[in-house]
């Protein structure tokens, strides 16, 4: 039944991204960039609801009043896709960091495009570091959310892996405060694999970390012992 009910999940969210997709690029000319967004919210929105209709995935969230009415840098933890959808669209409008392949897939990364995230280049580490600092503290100066994952890729729910200080040295650079966010994702909907479990995410909100004035090691080392901490908690509880 889950792997019934995840293809019919993973057939309707690509006909439902297509017919979008066209339908954004005939509008084109005639949508401003605060327009385009609306549609990406959309889809995210869409995807959440049918994701919980059709395969039972639903999520909670803890700490909901630690997220600030302004926009600051956030780094998560990353396990699946489902915290990418959800945070874009919680948090608008949004660059997130991402790696360059992904704007290359059909269809939602051509459509992801349109929203001007932050697409490095991971095989040129210097050059992608500078690019964050620099493209990142434009956004976040110019009123948007930066998202990082600064695990690099999809992990397990039991891997523990060290933090990429990008996100870190973008917080300490341009003095923006870091919300911290962990969840369990991965548990529900397993990295490499299109299957999509019922049951509930949970995620949680940490407060606001501050960067002005501090060392890049320091910051980067309390984001990722509070979300490594929360992890742990989530795997005692939901074994």
């Amino acid at each position: 039944m889950i792997f019934l009910r995840s293809l019919f999940f993973i057939t309707f969210l690509a006909i439902f991204t297509i017919v979008q997709f066209f339908f954004i690029i005939l509008s084109l000319p005639f949508l401003s960039y605060k327009n385009r967004t609306k549609f990406i919210v959309l889809w995210s929105l869409v995807y959440i609801k049918a994701v919980k209709i059709i395969c039972g995935v639903n999520y909670e969230i803890q700490g909901e009043e630690n997220i600030p009415d302004d926009n600051i840098l956030i780094i998560s933890n990353h396990q699946s896709d489902f915290e990418t959808v959800l945070l874009l669209m919680m948090f608008q409008p949004q660059a997130t960091v991402i790696k360059q392949e992904l704007l290359k897939i059909p269809f939602y990364g051509w459509a992801f495009k349109l929203i001007n995230p932050i697409a490095i280049d991971r095989s040129k580490k210097s050059a992608a570091l500078k690019q964050i600092i620099t493209e990142g503290s434009k956004r976040l100066r110019d009123g948007s959310w930066v998202v990082i994952f600064p695990e690099g890729t999809r992990q397990k729910p039991e891997d523990r892996s060290s933090f990429n200080a990008g996100g870190a040295m973008l917080g300490v650079k341009s003095g923006f405060p870091i919300l911290p966010i962990a969840h369990n994702s991965g548990k529900i909907c397993p990295r490499k694999s299109f299957l999509k479990k019922p049951g509930t995410i949970s995620f949680i909100v940490g407060k606001p970390i501050e960067t002005s004035g501090r060392k890049v090691k320091d910051v980067n080392n309390e984001v990722e012992s509070w979300i490594h901490h929360q992890l742990d908690k989530l795997d005692e509880s939901n074994p």
